[in-house]
């Protein structure tokens, strides 16, 4: 109203004072209002909405594979959580952080716990931040992070993006049921780092002398040995990946040629047939 007296009176002062002084002053007025509002609807730990969300997110099976990460600093509130999130489970596991822990690696999650809720505003270190196959759900100052899953590598097929940079010890290209061994050893380097643990579900069969010697999966300096006979067949191994390493090897025990046991002209030096790797977290 006072722009607009002044306007009348003399426009070109009044429109200076109007652009140069309110407009400036209603902006900054109204964005600080606004994130007022914002910081005071912002989730907390204790905000039921939360835990609406997560019940509506997780099974029964796993909220009872759910740890909930505190920081000191706030203070002991999780018996007001617990009553304020009314998970649907009698008891969920509780780690307290370090005051000055401003980050929180899930290396540091207990034993066969799956899901983590960090309460607070913290950052995700570690496999959080190179492990997209998990499930990651942020909101306010709370975090979800965790999950289950798979991926498949199809080896009829002589690539795999996203899934595979490189690969050493296959034919290619492959047959139309999949991929030989051709060396000692085949190597399968993947884009992303591996589950901290996961399950290896193998699809194979072995070649001449191989049949029912000792193929060994390696993962880093974790070694498992696997056989497979002459036809397909499926063999699952557990794997511990705590540093989130990225590549498989296996080692071929007995590589050898057709042709050297009078099966042909074929010289390539064969082991290991390879139909499906699939990778169960």
């Amino acid at each position: 109203m006072f722009a607009t007296s002044l306007w009348i009176w003399r426009a070109r002062l009044g429109l200076g004072l109007f652009i140069w002084l309110f407009i400036p002053w209603i902006v900054i007025i109204s964005n600080i209002e606004v994130y007022r509002k914002l910081h005071e609807t912002r989730m907390k730990p204790n905000d039921t909405m939360v835990g609406m969300l997560i019940n509506g997110r997780l099974t029964a099976a796993d909220l009872s594979k759910l740890v909930m990460v505190q920081d000191a600093r706030e203070g002991n509130y999780f018996p007001q959580m617990m009553e304020g999130l009314f998970f649907n489970t009698p008891s969920i596991a509780y780690l307290q952080i370090k005051p000055d822990q401003l980050t929180f690696d899930l290396a540091s999650t207990p034993k066969d716990m799956d899901w983590v809720l960090l309460m607070g505003n913290h950052t995700l270190t570690g496999e959080a931040l190179n492990q997209t196959h998990m499930d990651y759900l942020s909101f306010g100052n709370t975090t979800l992070f965790g999950g289950h899953g798979s991926f498949a590598v199809d080896f009829t097929k002589n690539q795999w993006p996203g899934l595979i940079n490189e690969q050493v010890g296959l034919f290619n290209p492959p047959e139309t049921w999949g991929a030989w061994s051709i060396s000692d050893k085949v190597v399968l380097k993947f884009t992303k780092p591996l589950p901290r643990k996961f399950d290896l579900i193998i699809t194979a069969r072995s070649f001449g002398p191989n049949l029912n010697q000792d193929f060994l999966i390696e993962l880093g300096k974790n070694s498992l040995p696997v056989r497979f006979d002459s036809l397909f067949e499926t063999k699952q191994l557990r794997f511990d990946n705590p540093h989130k390493l990225s590549q498989i090897e296996i080692i071929i025990p007995k590589p050898t040629s057709p042709s050297s046991l009078g099966q042909g002209d074929d010289k390539r030096s064969l082991g290991i047939g390879l139909k499906e790797f699939i990778i169960q977290w």
